[in-house]
């Protein structure tokens, strides 16, 4: 498996669809993303990695293709639906072929003002996005197409 540089300048802005949450949301919401990995999957076919360097906060993943693989520290976790994905440790992501994934790069958690959850217990793994997220919302997310639609349902 070919491991591909995130902090990457050219694969960064050439490989995802980003934008800045709007002025309302960016108290909690740094940015959203979305993968556009149709170019590597002609260089790569059998697949590649990338990391997410340490970095405060948390990231909400949002499996809109096939299942894939995140790493935090030495433990795996497939990855066949959504997640909460803790930010403290490199993370590694082993992409395949029809992985498609939407991210919102939180810079606090909103779900601390709606549910007492303690943080720390989301420290050392990845969790199911059910737990915090509302469930309408995702499944909303993933019937809607482009990547435009997506922000504005958030």
């Amino acid at each position: 498996m070919q491991h591909v540089e995130f902090i990457h300048i050219r694969h960064f802005n050439d490989y995802y669809h980003r934008v800045k949450a709007a002025p309302a949301l960016s108290l909690f919401i740094d940015f959203f993303w979305e993968t556009d990995f149709d170019t590597l999957w002609k260089q790569y076919p059998d697949g590649f990695s990338d990391v997410l360097f340490p970095n405060t906060g948390y990231t909400y993943l949002i499996n809109l293709g096939t299942p894939f693989v995140m790493q935090v520290a030495d433990k795996k976790f497939p990855m066949k639906t959504d997640g909460f994905l803790p930010r403290h440790k490199a993370i590694e992501c082993y992409h395949k072929p029809g992985n498609k994934i939407f991210g919102i790069k939180f810079k606090t958690s909103p779900v601390i003002f709606e549910k007492k959850i303690n943080f720390a217990e989301y420290r050392e793994s990845i969790f199911p996005l059910s737990y915090l997220a509302d469930a309408a919302i995702i499944k909303q997310i993933k019937t809607e197409g482009s990547f435009t639609e997506l922000v504005t349902i958030v």
